[in-house]
């Protein structure tokens, strides 16, 4: 019924746990495809040290985990794809809840669950679920963009399912070269041709490296996510609800991007990018008086920030 999508690069310490999460699953009509992009530590080693025949590893050059997750959707044999990173973990019952989701609810381009947050040192950070008011049953009872600019990450790469047959039907892939947001992108897509169905418990564990994590987000130039992308299929929205939505959730993509280029010292790319994107008004008073702050404040600014990470 699944076949399980890993996308793996250099991840030797964490790969194992990932796959034994997989493998002590109480549903077990499953398939393992590892897909190796490129991995220059000792990540395939462990995978191939578990000697379990469920699993498949498929090996490519460096791409990027849109391409291996491509792969991984083209080689697979199974009608869903699960998705699972090489260093989160799900609960015991995860496949089985997924599997009671998709009977309850045939015929939706997704299959959603709430997860939670963990620190790589194993610090609780939050739990992801959606308000009660958005879901009917087990189906979301408003817009997905609305859904998602309440609750940020509701939808998630390792507890999503997708039928395999809709990334070939409507031409949905990975963007192969984004590293950031490639994966809301393509959810998005998908929920403006589909429904989505929801288990809205916490099934799976997503381990956040805060240590990366913060360096990614202070010491580099940001553009903002593939997500922007979007708004070009506006036009296809007919609810002005969730067209509005929509509008919302890409401006605070692109909001962030600016904040985070001006706590990142880049504050005349951050005014090059107000002068590129369309945002509303309020939005870029806000950008401005961030730009217009002394440096003094944003470092202490910036200190606090990846204090909250220690």
């Amino acid at each position: 019924m699944f076949s399980v999508v890993i996308p793996l690069y250099n991840k030797e310490a964490h790969v194992k746990n990932t796959l034994t999460s997989v493998l002590q699953q109480t549903f077990e009509e499953f398939e393992v495809l590892v897909v190796d992009d490129g991995s220059t530590d000792g990540s395939v080693s462990v995978v191939n040290s578990l000697g379990d025949s469920r699993i498949r590893v498929v090996s490519q050059t460096n791409s990027g985990v849109s391409s291996a997750r491509n792969r991984g959707v083209v080689e697979a044999k199974h009608e869903f794809i699960a998705f699972l990173d090489a260093d989160d973990v799900w609960e015991r019952d995860y496949l089985e809840k997924m599997r009671d989701l998709i009977k309850a609810n045939p015929g939706c381009g997704m299959y959603g669950a709430g997860h939670r947050q963990v620190r790589n040192d194993g610090v609780w950070m939050r739990d992801i679920v959606l308000p009660p008011c958005f879901i009917n049953g087990q189906r979301l009872s408003r817009g997905f963009f609305e859904a998602i600019y309440s609750v940020d990450g509701f939808v998630w790469s390792s507890a999503v399912v997708v039928p395999r047959q809709l990334f070939f039907r409507e031409d949905i892939w990975f963007p192969v070269g984004e590293v950031y947001g490639e994966d809301q992108y393509v959810w998005g897509l998908i929920a403006l041709k589909s429904s989505l169905a929801y288990v809205n418990e916490v099934v799976a564990t997503y381990f956040v490296d805060s240590e990366n994590n913060t360096k990614s987000r202070i010491e580099k130039k940001h553009t903002p996510s593939k997500c922007v992308g979007l708004i070009e299929f506006e036009h296809e929205i007919v609810n002005e609800r969730e067209r509005r939505h929509l509008k919302l959730f890409v401006e605070r993509k692109i909001v962030g991007a600016i904040l985070r280029n001006i706590s990142s010292g880049y504050r005349w790319y951050a005014l090059s990018q107000l002068r590129e994107y369309d945002i509303s008004w309020r939005a870029r008073v806000r950008c401005l008086i961030r730009v217009l702050l002394p440096t003094k404040i944003i470092k202490v600014g910036r200190f606090i920030f990846e204090a909250s990470f220690k």
